[in-house]
């Protein structure tokens, strides 16, 4: 992967993020859209519409970072970003469960 700013990158981080979101979409957008109703395919096209935007999401957050003006983050701010991750994880379960149970 060659950045518009810099050399070559090494493709695997890229790789690693873009096949475990895509592996997880493939995974639970299916189920949840036979349990809302839908039919299979729609649940198949559903994953492969959110895998293609989280690669292209992914690979443009990579892509577009420029490693000379990069620096260390803060601790603090690191932590942060965790826990507000988790909370929207959490959240996001909590309302296809919500969706489940209420269908």
């Amino acid at each position: 992967m060659d950045s518009e700013h810099d050399g070559g990158r090494d493709p695997v981080p890229f790789l690693v993020v873009a096949a475990t979101g895509t592996l997880v979409s493939v995974a639970f957008v299916p189920g949840y859209v036979m349990a809302l109703g839908g039919t299979m395919w729609l649940g198949v096209a559903g994953a492969g519409l959110i895998a293609v935007g989280f690669t292209a999401f992914v690979y443009r957050r990579m892509g577009s970072t420029r490693r000379d003006v990069r620096r260390e983050l803060p601790p603090e701010t690191r932590l942060r970003t965790i826990v507000y991750g988790v909370l929207v994880a959490c959240a996001a379960m909590l309302g296809l469960s919500l969706l489940y149970v209420l269908a």
